[in-house]
């Protein structure tokens, strides 16, 4: 056992996050812990470090291990480069290091090179050193650091240049490689796959699969989930359920258990209306007395089950189309796009030739950088296109959604915001979408500016949803959303009619959405029919899926 927190409590004032919690972690395993945002996941992470105390119960952590913590907040020096942040992780190997030259500095001295007593106990200090710096990893350095920042994604010019030239995404992969490189007895990842593409999301679930440590992971990526861990904890009410196997499994089996504990409480809650009904007209009857008397106290020794726990509120959403479009909805010939300063333009892209067909789903992937959400501000005017060109069908009308939320206005209530995009638009159909979208109603009148990503994100939905549009161009959509979200969002897109041009890194929203899937490349464009998984088949890039479960 590495960690072990038993009847775990803990509140921040009047709210209750947790509530007698159990969970166990136990060396070697790899766990992913889910749950709606707010459920508790990162507090859990915070109590296993000491960062928070506990109300009441226990949190044991084996202190004689090592473990390291990625949150999502990058911890990087600004005065050091990219090459000298990862040397950190070396600090036992680099300590050593040190100490081997000031030994090898006093073997040279001639007070001890001429004294064999003390030559000989400064060579034993030096096979010491030598010892330690092996043991950790001393002699490996720049070849991890380096197989660490090529996987990530860090491109060999940016090595030697300063953390504060970086991106806070490149910051918060940095804090990562950072944390991978150091090798901990116990690692905890709070959202690790966020700022990564696919190629580096491949990169690290084969990290984590080899891994010879314990991993717990906090992820919205049930791809990733699936790939790495065996064993999910879902966090929900304050408590926390177990479930051997990765996140698919965990899917079924908790439908599963829930649907049959349903059964039984109704089953029991049958029986004991039978019971007590019976004494209640019995009781008092001389020739039956006795008989009732005997059932109640069967009914008092019955151990009752609680009452199921009923599903959370959860987001609604349907997109509806004002009307159809005509079969081709968008015809992009020869496009090039490129960007930088008026006096020196850099190509982007190139070579963009895409024929979308209406009811078509496709999703737009590539490395992070290439130029995807580039390509959607140029579909809906806010970038120019430099050569080629795209038209859009007859009867279009395009929705979008933005990932940066740069339509909202900052100085607008929600209530403004949603007045706004439909003139004419009643309250009641305002307050109606807002609730299903999870604003409670004084939350209607929160400043745009005050919300947080999530809340803004779906302060977007809702624009889309009272757009109408029969197109919907959606760059990260599932970026603040936690897994009942996400699921809910996938459903709404496929019972959608209209046509979609997305973008996205979540392999498993693409998987469930996408009919097409569009490789954005340096030299052009590449259209694979089918969902994620199809376009691995196609490219020789898939993966049995025992090992994709982390079972191979």
């Amino acid at each position: 056992m590495i960690v072990q927190l038993k009847d775990v409590s803990k509140s921040f004032g009047a709210t209750s996050v947790l509530r007698e919690m159990n969970m166990t972690i136990a060396k070697g395993e790899k766990i992913g812990i889910v749950g709606a945002n707010g459920a508790g996941k990162t507090t859990i992470f915070h109590l296993i470090t000491g960062e928070l105390s506990h109300d009441s119960g226990q949190v044991m952590v084996n202190r004689k291990l090592s473990y390291g913590v990625v949150s999502q907040v990058s911890d990087v020096n600004p005065e050091n480069t990219v090459i000298e942040e990862c040397r950190l992780a070396f600090k036992r190997a680099l300590e050593a290091e040190k100490e081997m030259k000031r030994l090898e500095r006093a073997m040279a001295d001639q007070d001890v090179y001429s004294d064999e007593k003390k030559l000989s106990q400064v060579m034993q200090q030096h096979e010491e050193m030598l010892r330690v710096y092996t043991e950790a990893g001393g002699f490996e350095i720049e070849g991890r650091i380096i197989g660490v920042l090529k996987g990530l994604g860090f491109k060999e010019s940016c090595w030697e240049n300063r953390t504060d030239t970086l991106s806070g995404g490149e910051k918060t992969k940095l804090t990562l490689g950072k944390l991978l490189l150091s090798r901990p007895d116990l690692l905890l990842l709070d959202e690790p796959t966020n700022h990564l593409d696919f190629r580096a999301l491949a990169w690290l679930e084969n990290f984590v699969r080899e891994y010879e440590g314990t991993i717990a992971i906090i992820s919205h990526d049930r791809y990733f989930l699936d790939a790495c861990v065996g064993i999910v904890y879902e966090i929900e009410r304050g408590t926390a359920i177990r479930y051997a196997g990765n996140y698919t499994y965990f899917v079924k089996q908790r439908g599963a258990n829930r649907a049959q504990y349903r059964k039984l409480y109704i089953a029991q809650q049958r029986e004991i209306k039978r019971l007590e009904t019976y004494v209640e007209k019995n009781i008092a009857r001389a020739s039956t007395s006795r008989m009732a008397k005997s059932r109640r106290k069967t009914l008092e020794k019955i151990e009752r089950l609680e009452s199921p726990l009923g599903d959370l509120r959860r987001m609604s959403l349907a997109f509806e189309m004002e009307k159809k479009s005509r079969e081709n909805v968008l015809l992009f010939e020869d496009g090039v796009i490129t960007v930088g300063d008026e006096e020196l333009r850099i190509p982007l892209l190139s070579n963009l030739n895409v024929h979308l067909n209406r009811g078509e789903r496709m999703a737009v992937i590539g490395e992070n950088g290439i130029g995807k959400s580039t390509l959607l501000k140029t579909l809906v005017g806010e970038h120019r296109l430099d050569g080629g060109t795209f038209v859009w069908g007859e009867n279009t009308e395009v929705g979008y959604y933005d990932q940066e939320h740069g339509a909202l206005n900052e100085t607008n209530t929600i209530f403004e915001e949603l007045l706004t995009m439909v003139p004419g638009i009643s309250v009641q159909k305002v307050r109606t979408l807002l609730g299903q979208l999870l604003f409670p109603q004084d939350d209607a009148f929160k400043m745009i500016s005050a919300l947080s990503g999530g809340e803004k994100s779906r302060v977007v939905l809702a624009k889309l949803v009272l757009s109408r549009g029969n197109v919907l161009l959606l760059d990260e959509p599932t970026n603040h959303l936690d897994l009942p979200s996400k699921a809910i969002l996938e459903k709404a897109l496929r019972d959608y009619e209209g046509t979609l041009l997305f973008v996205s890194h979540d392999r498993y929203f693409i998987n469930r959405v996408a009919t097409s899937v569009m490789v954005l490349t340096k030299w052009g464009i590449e259209i694979h029919q089918g969902n994620y998984d199809r376009y691995l088949e196609k490219t020789g890039q898939s993966e049995s899926e025992e090992k994709r479960n982390g079972k191979g």
